[in-house]
């Protein structure tokens, strides 16, 4: 019983932790996109002030 327990615990952590890998791939994702539509827009800025 106990070895179920154990194996249960174990899985419950890795669950954990792969969520919160997902969450900072997703943070990433989303910093980049924002990154880079900062950029386009700073581009087009730049573009309308010459």
């Amino acid at each position: 019983m106990t070895t179920l327990n154990t194996a249960a615990e174990k899985h419950h952590v890795t669950a954990k932790r792969s969520n919160a890998l997902a969450r900072v791939l997703l943070a990433r994702k989303v910093n980049l996109l924002l990154a880079k539509m900062g950029q386009a827009l700073n581009m087009s800025a730049m573009a309308l002030t010459k």
